[in-house]
């Protein structure tokens, strides 16, 4: 065989591969995303529906219900007079390969319905993440896991909306009340990062990641806050974040707590809306 005819066999091999790589998608069943705030709705039954063509019983159904009922509050509200029924569509979710990247795309759909199946939200929610190929398939379903995260953090807000609304209607006068206000803000959902150390402490990261999403919030509205200005001192760091802030944050703004990642730093999710200063 000649030298030539053995590299165009390599270069062809390589092409083969290259094609492969390029069509391969993967599905993987997520975990649960940690909510520290439950939600006061009195939610008796939730429903999934998978749509999907390609489902391969991949375990999404019971993740996704679970999901919901384990961020229920324990007790409905006492005043609450309203029984609601949840209905989720699985519309996709899996990763796929372009080089160099994996990327990942999550979209369900949401209804609420009351005790007379009376519509009270409908919401479509999406999640898209992507990251360079360093491990193989862990970053498949690492990216996976985010972009399904990004879209339950979207149902949760959404969720979240008409508990506060249930909630200040129940409200007796004279009672502080939370609200939001999204009116005339950017919706932003950004990840923060805690710097990675030798020794956890989850309490420390989880602030340190909360810190680092709103300087990427914030960044977002046209607030630029210089690296040189985040001191190691963590103390003079949040102050100067939170003085930043005001005025930019939109109220209502949450995070949703993921963990330590596989490089061992803390993970949060924020999502809410500034108000641009551009």
């Amino acid at each position: 065989m000649s030298r030539q005819t053995l590299f165009k066999m390599v270069g062809l091999s390589l092409l083969c591969l290259m094609c492969v790589a390029c069509a391969q998608t993967m599905q993987f069943t997520p975990r649960p995303a940690a909510y520290s705030n439950k939600l006061a709705l009195n939610i008796v039954d939730v429903q999934v529906n998978d749509l999907r063509a390609d489902s391969t019983g991949d375990g999404l159904k019971a993740v996704l219900r679970d999901q919901v009922l384990s961020t229920l509050s324990l007790q409905a509200p006492s005043n609450s007079k309203i029984r609601y029924r949840l209905v989720i569509d699985i519309i996709q979710h899996g990763s796929f390969f372009t080089a160099p990247n994996w990327n990942a795309s999550s979209r369900f759909r949401a209804k609420l319905l009351d005790e007379n199946e009376r519509l009270i939200g409908q919401w479509d929610l999406t999640g898209a993440a992507h990251q360079y190929n360093m491990a193989g398939y862990s970053t498949a379903e690492a990216v996976s896991q985010d972009s399904y995260n990004i879209a339950i953090a979207d149902l949760i807000s959404s969720l979240s909306q008409v508990s506060m609304k249930e909630l200040s209607v129940n409200t007796p006068d004279g009672v502080s009340d939370r609200h939001y206000d999204n009116s005339e803000g950017i919706p932003v959902k950004v990840f923060g990062y805690s710097p990675v150390a030798t020794q956890r402490n989850i309490k420390i990261d989880s602030q340190r990641a909360m810190i680092d999403a709103k300087v990427k919030a914030i960044e977002r509205a046209g607030v630029k806050i210089e690296s040189s200005t985040l001191v190691s001192n963590f103390e003079l760091m949040s102050d100067l974040v939170e003085s930043k802030s005001k005025g930019v944050l939109l109220p209502g703004f949450e995070f949703v707590e993921l963990g330590y990642d596989e490089n061992g730093a803390y993970k949060v999710l924020f999502i809410g809306s500034v108000r641009s200063l551009k």
